[in-house]
């Protein structure tokens, strides 16, 4: 298995990989599924900053990871917001924490401290994967969202990646 930097070619492959989560869960409070042209605005937008990588085995994309700004203002810029979705077929194989220990080498590197998880309540298979990298629950909103039929919450989770240091470093562009 590779990771490398996400490419605008990988669009298809991402909307694919991300279709059955819109469509057969409540993963994503998503309900359209996305087209291949809006992953290609997702990666423009957010690579020019912040890391967007895939695992890839044999030419085919098995998932992917990224990060992106978690609210706005300049005061918030060491902390990000993580998104990890791995074919369903390959779930469980270790792509998923290959993904994210590599996004985490990269987000340190760029001098980002803070990583925040959003995550749907009923999804403990995600929940369990987030606290085994070390993850731990901040908050909950409860009832926030409606899918299939259900009211549906959300859990927040939160790691430093390193210390909180006055004053901290400097958040720069990532580089690959």
């Amino acid at each position: 298995m590779k990771i490398r930097p996400v490419s605008l070619a990988d669009a298809p492959a991402l909307a694919e990989i991300y279709a059955p989560y819109v469509l057969e869960t409540d993963v994503t409070f998503d309900t359209d599924v996305p087209t291949a042209e809006w992953f290609e605005e997702k990666i423009r937008s957010i690579t020019p900053f912040y890391p967007f990588i895939v695992a890839c085995e044999d030419g085919e994309v098995l998932g992917y990871a990224y990060a992106h700004e978690f609210r706005p203002r300049t005061a918030f810029v060491w902390s990000v917001e993580t998104t990890v979705y791995v074919r369903r077929e390959r779930r469980g194989g270790g792509v998923g924490t290959v993904l994210c220990r590599r996004l985490e080498e990269l987000l340190k590197a760029q001098g980002v401290v803070n990583l925040y998880a959003c995550i749907t309540d009923t999804n403990r298979e995600s929940v369990a994967f987030h606290e085994r990298l070390g993850y731990g629950l901040i908050g909950r909103f409860e009832n926030c969202g409606y899918k299939l039929g259900r009211w549906l919450g959300v859990v927040w989770l939160g790691k430093a990646l390193g210390g909180h240091g006055d004053p901290p470093k400097e958040v720069r562009a990532a580089k690959m």
